[in-house]
């Protein structure tokens, strides 16, 4: 009985330590030393290849995606130009209270990708948006999150790409 009460101490003591690094050096440097660069790089959206895990979400208007691939929600089109699409969930995603940062070059006015943080632990996700003219002004959108650690985000990309798409200029 004496070795499992040592045995348990021992191991609350190593938790204990760990979580104490983990902080100490950093959540995010602590994830990027672990799981290499958080930006998964750019995502070929019109034809995208979904995760075999559940631990990614696609949102798209009508069929801007591609036939094979399995959309999450069907968004509406939107009135406005592409790129006062892409300000305006940019725009949604710096007052959403979500912590991230741009990782393209932004040299394309009608795409944007950025790493976002899950609040506590900080797991990164990268989140990727393709914002497409259409006729009359109006434009679609093809969102897409997907996690960098682990194989299930327990639908945290899917929430948070219906966040930052909800009630835009419709």
């Amino acid at each position: 009985m004496k070795l499992i009460l040592t045995l348990a101490t021992c191991v609350i003591v190593l938790v204990a330590l760990s979580a104490i690094l983990f902080v100490a050096y950093g959540r995010d440097r602590t994830w990027q030393r672990i799981a290499g660069d958080p930006d998964l790089g750019p995502f070929r959206l019109q034809s995208i290849e979904r995760s075999p895990h559940p631990n990614d979400a696609l949102l798209c208007t009508g069929d801007l995606c591609a036939q094979q691939a399995t959309v999450d929600k069907v968004l509406p089109t939107f009135k406005m130009s592409s790129d006062r699409l892409i300000l305006a969930i940019e725009g949604k995603l710096k007052n959403s209270g979500m912590a991230f940062t741009r990782v393209d070059d932004e040299k394309d006015a009608a795409q944007s990708r950025y790493v976002v943080r899950t609040r506590a632990l900080r797991f990164p996700d990268t989140i990727q948006f393709q914002a497409i003219d259409l006729e009359k002004g109006k434009s679609g959108l093809i969102a897409y999150g997907k996690s960098q650690i682990g194989t299930a985000d327990h639908g945290t990309n899917l929430r948070r790409l219906l966040l930052l798409t909800k009630d835009l200029d419709v």
